[in-house]
């Protein structure tokens, strides 16, 4: 019985050494940066080339985090929203400014990316309701509103209660 019990402990042992022998043979538990130029090299190269007046701008090799781009589909247009806060950029007042950072969203017209949308804002989330993407942006004052793709832009959702700021590039209000 002893010898049944210690042979079962040997066998977890060495599983669990040979589970943690290879994870740290591959860089450690946690060996993938986070701030890559892989984030960027997956996006379209619309996107890229944009982002180059950037990497001048910053003065260096662009990196950015995990979060930095969110895709969503709607209705065969994909958007693609970019949140700088998530990219690494030494100057980053170029980026940012109090505490609102640049975000711009991309759609596709005929496959090919464009921009559709600037602006500053503390954080937007972008989200699908009723085949429509919607963009809630939220400002450092507190202030927040929707914005609805109507396919072709962003307009202000008239469903949703929002302080008013001054209009921002590329937005209507209905």
């Amino acid at each position: 019985m002893k010898r049944r019990l210690l042979i079962g402990i040997a066998i977890a042992a060495i599983t669990i050494l040979s589970i943690v022998q290879q994870s740290f043979g591959r860089g450690g538990f946690a060996s993938e940066n986070p701030w890559s130029t892989e984030h960027i090299g997956s996006l379209p190269s619309e996107i890229r080339s944009d982002l180059r007046k950037w990497e001048i701008t910053c003065g260096d090799k662009s990196t950015a985090g995990h979060y930095f781009a969110i895709h969503i589909e709607v209705n065969g247009t994909r958007l693609i929203a970019l949140h700088f806060e998530g990219y690494r950029c030494p100057r980053s007042g170029a980026l940012c400014r109090r505490r609102e950072c640049l975000h711009e969203i991309y759609a596709t017209t005929h496959s090919r990316f464009h921009r559709v949308l600037s602006l500053y804002a503390q954080d937007i989330r972008m989200t699908r309701k009723d085949d429509h993407a919607l963009l809630e942006v939220s400002g450092a004052a507190g202030d927040a509103y929707v914005l609805r793709w109507n396919g072709a832009r962003f307009s202000r959702f008239s469903d949703q209660q929002t302080i008013t700021r001054r209009p921002q590039a590329g937005i209507d209000n209905e």
